[in-house]
This record gives structure tokens, C-alpha cells and sequence, in this order.
């Protein structure tokens, strides 16, 4: 039940952690474009885990008690794909892609955005209730039946 750190990047405050009981878990500050008008970006704290995406203004309104996060993101079934920007590789942009809307979301850093979406990928897959350890024997031992 303990937890254990897969690695942090430098500056921004990123951490990833894998429980058994929550699975793997990634948060830190990210940039988010605003949908309306004007289309700036906001810092957000973002938080990612057994398969959702919450955020909050800022750390500290997350590490308030009671403190109800802003929104939520489902991640079953989305897409996450790298913003490419013509002329330059260096791009930290990645877009998640929803069923019903589509976040467009920003790093400190192009190794920090990698970390993210690869965090994020293994968020989306991850089974409530289940490690993957044992997901994956749960669902060995229900495939052979019972004599």
C-alpha cells in the first residue's frame, strides 16, 4: 500500500506516483486555454487519477479542506494528442480530446509535457479497485474455469 515515486521533473513541481490503491497518479501546474473569446492561457493545478482529470486554481485551494475542485475531465475513452507548431518541435502543447469537448493544455517544458501525457495515458487505463498486478491476475484466473 505504499507509494512509490516514478520520477519528478525539474522547476515545475511535477509528481508522479503509483499506489496500489489509487493506481497511477500525476499532478502539478499546467497551463489551460480558456474556450471563451479571447483564448488565453490560465495556470491551473491539475491532478490526474483513477481515470479523471480534476483542477483547481491553485495548489493551495486543492490542499484546502472541503475545497470542491473546479472541474473534472473524464478520461475514459479520450485522446490525447501533441500540438505540433509549424517550424519548431519544442512545442509543450498537448490537446485532451473528450467525447463531448476538447481541453487544450500547456507544460513548463516539452520533457514535462511527455511526462504528462504519458502519466495520463496510463490514467485512463487504469481499472478502479485494481493494481494493474492484479488486474491482470484477476483476469487470468476468470478466464479458466473452476473445477
Amino acid at each position: 500500500m505504499s507509494k512509490k515515486s516514478r520520477g519528478s521533473s525539474s522547476g515545475g513541481g511535477l509528481k508522479r506516483t503509483v499506489s496500489e490503491k489509487d493506481g497511477p497518479c500525476i499532478e502539478g501546474y499546467l497551463d489551460k486555454k480558456q474556450a471563451s473569446g479571447m483564448h488565453n492561457w490560465q495556470k491551473k493545478y491539475f491532478v490526474g487519477k483513477k481515470g479523471l482529470l480534476k483542477y483547481w486554481k491553485n495548489e493551495a485551494e486543492r490542499n484546502t479542506s472541503g475545497s470542491k475542485y473546479k472541474k473534472t475531465i473524464n478520461l475514459r475513452g479520450a485522446k490525447i494528442k501533441k500540438v505540433v507548431k509549424e517550424g519548431s518541435s519544442k512545442s509543450s502543447e498537448f490537446i485532451i480530446f473528450t467525447t463531448d469537448k476538447e481541453y487544450h493544455l500547456r507544460a513548463n517544458t516539452v520533457m514535462e509535457m511527455s511526462q504528462w501525457k504519458e502519466t495520463l495515458k496510463e490514467v485512463m487505463n487504469y481499472k478502479r479497485g485494481r493494481s494493474a498486478r492484479n488486474a491482470s491476475m484477476v483476469a487470468s484466473s476468470e478466464s479458466v474455469p473452476f473445477i
